[in-house]
């Protein structure tokens, strides 16, 4: 059979990315390197992502060297894989940023095809080995059939078939949690396992995380993101399933300090007051615990929902990333003009579930501040109408808490009577596809930025 490709459609994908920055994100949103027949447009591609993901301008001489770092060693002087050959070519190539949609379709159309077309051969390899070569024929159609698909969003299940798939997948489940591990993604924490039951990637859960300014949601995420790691190295250390948080407004020093926080118990003022040369060697020896924790950050600047998925689809593969926080909402945007902002926030919400969770296997924790509303109210709990674009924000996400604290809104003279704790802390459940809403309480202490499980746990639906 001859292999499908077409070479003008790669180079004018490439041609396009390295004359028009803009065009990579549209690129990388539909292709990943194995989409090129040619090794070396792979190499090339391969070689923007990383860029990307180093926050860097993508232009010819940085794409050279990247795209030679990331070839084996054993292929490097290959004359197939003369990178810097293949570059300047594409310099002199024409390619107009609009018509690169045309260009990426049809890669994917042929790289799709491939896989159908290997699927075929390999089926025919089975059927000519096999002493049964009809009864092999019959799986191999079937293997052949689901290679299909793959190359088709659009999968069709009859009634029997979708019951039939899930009652299998109910019992991969049963079988995890008979091997005494947790299904979904868990952070051994109940005020958030309890409402969720375990985040599923499959389903690209997108889970909205807001709060006041101030009320520590993005320290609560990242403590959560931290246990997450460590069940996971204790759980499935086999699999390395990793979390990443996209930071786009804390630096490397703030997110370490955080970090350094909760692993310490230390407080902002022993971090940034000058600590003694014994006491950083303490909290490296906590930190050495640690360290091969499938846990990574990101501070590049992301305002752009398509680089953002670029960037996650990177360490994806790289590092089997299933956990996504996003810090936060108001930094996301999105090409296109947009009469008011709720729908703009309407269209980042739907690339976000659909373009970024579902198709990549990833759950998100999206970071988002809510508004003042609650100060001018006698009840001060959060509502949903507090989260700016709710509607828009709610159509998306599979839950949508508050990160509130009473402590933070209670008048001077209620703190004097006691009735306040400065730690109590609650997640207010306002959206929840497991149907099920209320309060769940936990112990915050924003000294030290940890959070605890609250000896009594607050329940019922409302």
């Amino acid at each position: 059979m001859t292999r499908m490709v077409d070479h003008d459609a790669e180079r004018a994908v490439l041609a396009a990315c390295v004359l028009h920055p803009k065009a990579f994100p549209i690129a990388q949103g539909k292709l990943s390197p194995s989409d090129f027949a040619d090794p070396t447009n792979a190499a090339v591609f391969r070689g923007m992502i990383e860029i990307a993901v180093a926050g860097l301008t993508i232009e010819p001489a940085t794409v050279v060297e990247a795209a030679r770092k990331s070839l084996p060693s054993s292929s490097s002087n290959s004359p197939l894989l003369d990178v810097q050959g293949r570059v300047q070519e594409l310099t002199q190539t024409r390619c107009e940023p609009r018509n690169i949609s045309a260009h990426v379709s049809a890669v994917k159309r042929l790289a799709g095809l491939r896989h159908v077309e290997l699927s075929l051969q390999r089926a025919m390899t089975k059927i000519n080995d096999s002493a049964d070569p009809d009864a092999v024929a019959a799986s191999a159609m079937e293997d052949l059939l689901r290679a299909t698909a793959s190359s088709n969003a659009d999968v069709t299940l009859s009634y029997g078939e979708l019951h039939d798939r899930y009652q299998a997948k109910l019992r991969e489940e049963a079988e995890i949690v008979r091997s005494g591990k947790k299904v979904g993604i868990r952070f051994d924490f109940a005020p958030i396992d309890n409402y969720t039951h375990g985040m599923r990637t499959e389903d690209g859960d997108l889970m909205v995380m807001a709060g006041a300014p101030g009320s520590g949601k993005t320290s609560v995420s990242m403590s959560l993101m931290r246990r997450y790691a460590l069940m996971e190295r204790m759980e499935r250390p086999e699999l390395r399933r990793a979390a990443l948080f996209e930071s786009m407004e804390m630096g490397e020093n703030s997110t370490g300090m955080r970090w350094s926080q909760m692993i310490g118990t230390l407080t902002t003022r022993e971090l940034r007051g000058g600590m003694q040369p014994q006491k950083i060697e303490a909290l490296k020896a906590l930190t050495d615990r640690e360290r091969d924790i499938p846990l990574y950050a990101n501070f590049a600047a992301s305002p752009n929902v398509e680089q953002l998925k670029s960037r996650i689809a990177y360490h994806r593969n790289a590092h089997n990333v299933r956990l996504v926080v996003v810090d936060h909402l108001a930094y996301l945007d999105i090409e296109g003009f947009y009469k008011d902002e709720y729908l703009k926030q309407a269209k980042i919400a739907h690339y976000l579930k659909h373009e970024i969770c579902k198709p990549l296997g990833v759950c998100m924790i999206l970071i988002a501040h809510s508004n003042k509303a609650s100060a001018m109210r006698d009840d001060p709990r959060p509502r949903m109408s507090d989260l700016a674009g709710s509607q828009q924000l709610a159509g998306k996400a599979d839950y949508i808490n508050f990160v509130y604290r009473p402590w933070d809104s209670a008048s001077e003279e209620a703190k004097q009577t006691g009735i306040y704790s400065e730690k109590e802390a609650f997640f207010v459940w306002t959206k929840n596809r497991n149907e099920r809403l209320g309060d769940s309480s936990f112990v915050f202490d924003g000294s030290t930025m940890t959070i605890e499980d609250a000896t009594s746990y607050l329940t019922p639906a409302v």
